[in-house]
C-alpha cells in the first residue's frame, strides 16, 4: 500500500482498528509509566524517623541552588508565595541568620513529623475514650428507661421496686468504690485534661512522655523507654508540669571567673554569651 493511493476510508478503517485493538504508543506508555511513578513518590507516607531524614534531604538537594549549603527566602519563593515564605522561614530558621543549612531543615522535618505522629495518637485515643464513654453511658440510660417503662406500664408493683431498690443498694455496695474511680478519671481525662499524647510531663520528680491515654489509665514513657502505667484517679491528687504547655522557659548558669582574669577578656566572653 502506497502512501499516495490510501483514501481516507481506509485511513478511517486503520485508526479504527488500532483504537478497538487496544494497542498504545510507546510515548504515551513511557508517560503514563512516569506519570504513575511520580503519583508514588508524591503520595507516599512519611512513617519513620529515618524517611523523614531522607525526605529532608530531598527537599534540601532539590530548593538549594547547585554548589550552596543553605537555602535562602529567595529559593523557598519558586516554590511558595511570599506570604507562606514568611510564615515558615523563622520557623526552621531558629537562629534568626537568614539562612537555613542541611541540619536545621532535617531538625524541623523531624519535628513536624513526631508533632502528626503526635496528633494522631491523640486524636485516635480521644476517639476511643469517647466510644467507651458512650457505651457506659448508653448503659446507664437503658437501665434508666426500662425503670421508667416499668413505672408508666404498672408492670413495676410495689413488690417489684423493692426487689429493684435492693438490687440497687447492693450494686452501690459492691461497685460503688469503681464507680467513684470511674467519674473522677473522666473528670480528670475531660474537664482538667492536663496533657495530650506526646507532651513531655513529669510527675513525682520523674520526666516522661505521653504514649496513650485511655478513660482509667494513662500510659508514659519514660527516658530509658520503660512504659509506666498511671491511674487517672490517682493522677487527679498528683502535681504534673507540663513542657510543651509552658511558655518560654528559662534556665540559669553560675561562672565562676578567676579574680586575675583581664577585662580585655570578660568583654568579649559576655558578647559571646549573649549570642
Amino acid at each position: 500500500m502506497k502512501q499516495e493511493k490510501v483514501s481516507a476510508w481506509t485511513m478511517k478503517m486503520l485508526v479504527d482498528m488500532i483504537s478497538n485493538s487496544g494497542l498504545t504508543t510507546l510515548s504515551s506508555a513511557i508517560d503514563e509509566t512516569v506519570y504513575d511513578r511520580v503519583n508514588e513518590q508524591t503520595d507516599k507516607e512519611i512513617t519513620n524517623e529515618e524517611e523523614a531524614i531522607a525526605a529532608a534531604y530531598h527537599i534540601f538537594r532539590n530548593v538549594a541552588q547547585p554548589g550552596c549549603n543553605y537555602i535562602d527566602e529567595f529559593d523557598l519563593r519558586r516554590f511558595m508565595i511570599k506570604e507562606e515564605v514568611d510564615f515558615v522561614f523563622p520557623m526552621i530558621d531558629t537562629a534568626e541568620t537568614g539562612q537555613i543549612n542541611r541540619k536545621a531543615l532535617t531538625e524541623w522535618v523531624v519535628k513536624v513529623y513526631k508533632d502528626s505522629k503526635a496528633l494522631a495518637h491523640a486524636l485516635n485515643d480521644t476517639k476511643t475514650a469517647i466510644k467507651q464513654l458512650n457505651k457506659l453511658v448508653t448503659v446507664i440510660l437503658l437501665v434508666v428507661i426500662i425503670i421508667v417503662w416499668l413505672l408508666l406500664t404498672g408492670i413495676a408493683t410495689t413488690k417489684v421496686l423493692i426487689v429493684l431498690s435492693s438490687q440497687l443498694v447492693l450494686a452501690v455496695f459492691i461497685f460503688g468504690n469503681s464507680c467513684k474511680t470511674v467519674f473522677e478519671a473522666i473528670i480528670f481525662l475531660f474537664v482538667m485534661h492536663p496533657f495530650d499524647v506526646g507532651d513531655c510531663c513529669v510527675i513525682d520528680g520523674v520526666q516522661m512522655m505521653v504514649e496513650e491515654t485511655n478513660i482509667l489509665t494513662t500510659v508514659f514513657l519514660r527516658f530509658d523507654n520503660e512504659k509506666i502505667y498511671h491511674p487517672n484517679s490517682v493522677l487527679v491528687t498528683k502535681p504534673i508540669s507540663n513542657f510543651y504547655r509552658s511558655p518560654d522557659m528559662g534556665d540559669s548558669l553560675e561562672l565562676s571567673i578567676d579574680f586575675k582574669t583581664p577585662l580585655e577578656k570578660i568583654g568579649p566572653l559576655k558578647e559571646k554569651i549573649k549570642k
